[in-house]
């Protein structure tokens, strides 16, 4: 099922999280990025981390939402094996 979620569909769903229920998205990698960054951080009712299978899906959103000029949403891509994009 996740094949079929590309950056048009996460930027959508965070659109619409943000409108209907105020909740900014914080994109990250993986689920364990989302386990390590919700521990980090705490739980926060404003904002959900939303895993998304890859860094590649991170950028692409990313730079979708800056395309469009959504400002709620925010990438985390830790550095195994890219530098700073």
């Amino acid at each position: 099922m996740q094949k079929y979620i590309d950056e048009y569909t996460l930027l959508a769903e965070a659109k619409m999280m943000y409108q209907d229920c105020h909740e900014s998205y914080i994109l990250v990698e993986g689920k364990t990025d989302k386990i390590f960054f919700t521990v980090l951080m705490g739980s926060q009712s404003n904002i959900r981390f939303r895993p998304v299978s890859g860094w590649e899906r991170v950028h692409k959103t990313i730079l979708l939402a800056q395309k469009e000029g959504f400002k709620n949403i925010l990438g985390i891509i830790d550095k195994d094996f890219h530098v700073l994009l």
